[in-house]
C-alpha cells in the first residue's frame, strides 16, 4: 500500500509542480531516485511532527498541494493541536497519509498504537477521512483527497485486502447480495474477514472506506446491522442508529491477537447503540 502511495506522489511531483510532500522520517526508501537522491519537493522532516503539519498549512497557504506522511500515532495524536488549529480551523488544505493501520506495528509496543486516530480526526468536521483498504481504493482516495477543497486524512493498512470482488468503490451498495435479514458494514481493512469468515459470505454485505460521507444505501429491510471495526465504528453506528432506530447494531473486533484490553472501548460503545 506504501508503494502504491509513493507511486502516486511521484507522478504528482513530475505532473503538478505545485505539489510536495513532507516525510516524518518514514517511508523515505520509497520516494529516492536512481541516485538515491529526494525529489527537491520531497522534503524529510524528520520526527518533528508538530512542526511538519505547521509547515504543510504554510505551504498549503501559499498555493502548494501539501501531502503528510508518517506512522499514525506521530501523525494524528502527536499533532492533534496542529491538525485542528492550522488546518481545520485555518482552512489550509494539507493531505495526510498514515503509514500504518491502528496496530500494525504493534511490536513496537504502545507508542506507536493508534486506535483513536478516526474518532479524533472526526471532530473535526472540515477534513474527509478515508480508510482504503484496497490499492484501487488507495488511489481513489489519493484522488479525491487531492480534488477536496480541504484537508483529508487517508488511514493505509500495511497489507492490502484481496480477493474481493466488488462491482464499485464509489459508492456502498450491498454486494453478495442474498437477502439475508442481517447485514455486515466493513470498514476498511476489517473487509479480510470477508475472506477468513466463510459464513459472512452467506450474508449481505457493506464495504465503506470513505469514513464520513454516512449510507447511500437502504437499510430498512434488515433486523440487524453489524459495524465490523472498532476503532471507527462508534461513530458509524451512531450514524446508523440514527436511520434506523429499529436495528440492533453491534461493533465487532476483527484483530483478536491484540493485547487484552488494549484497544476496548466501552460496553455502551460496542453493544446495543439503539
Amino acid at each position: 500500500m506504501r508503494k502504491t502511495f509513493s507511486e502516486f506522489i511521484k507522478r504528482q511531483l513530475v505532473e503538478n509542480k505545485y505539489s510536495a510532500i513532507l516525510l516524518g522520517d518514514i517511508s523515505v526508501g520509497l520516494f529516492l531516485d536512481s541516485n538515491e537522491a529526494l525529489h527537491e519537493r520531497c522534503l524529510n522532516v524528520g520526527i518533528l511532527e508538530q512542526s511538519m503539519i505547521s509547515l504543510a498549512a504554510g505551504m498549503s497557504r501559499g498555493g502548494i498541494t501539501t501531502y503528510v506522511h508518517t506512522i499514525s500515532a506521530f501523525l494524528v495524536e502527536r499533532a492533534y493541536e496542529q491538525i485542528k488549529l492550522d488546518l481545520d480551523y485555518n482552512k489550509n488544505k494539507v493531505i495526510l497519509v498514515s503509514a500504518n493501520g491502528p496496530y500494525d506495528y504493534k511490536k513496537l509496543g504502545p507508542t506507536h498504537h493508534c486506535s483513536f486516530d478516526i474518532p479524533m480526526i472526526s471532530q473535526l468536521k472540515s477534513i474527509k477521512i478515508y480508510a482504503p483498504a484496497r490499492k484501487e481504493d488507495l488511489i481513489y482516495s489519493l484522488n479525491d483527497a487531492t480534488k477536496n477543497v480541504n484537508s483529508s486524512y487517508i488511514r493505509i493498512p500495511s497489507t492490502p485486502v484481496k480477493n474481493v470482488a466488488l462491482d464499485s468503490i464509489e459508492d456502498d451498495k450491498v454486494f453478495n447480495c442474498v437477502a439475508s435479514k442481517r447485514i455486515n458494514i466493513f470498514i476498511g481493512e476489517s473487509l479480510e474477514l470477508f475472506n477468513s469468515q466463510p459464513e459472512l459470505q452467506n450474508e449481505d454485505c457493506i464495504y465503506i472506506f470513505k469514513i464520513n460521507e454516512g449510507l447511500t444505501s437502504n437499510l430498512t429491510n434488515y433486523s440487524e446491522i453489524i459495524v465490523w471495526e472498532p476503532y471507527a465504528s462508534p461513530i458509524l453506528a451512531r450514524q446508523i442508529a440514527k436511520k434506523y432506530p429499529h436495528t440492533k447494531i453491534i461493533s465487532k473486533y476483527y484483530y483478536p491477537s491484540m493485547e487484552d484490553g488494549i484497544f476496548s472501548y466501552p460496553s455502551y460503545l460496542t453493544e446495543d447503540l439503539t
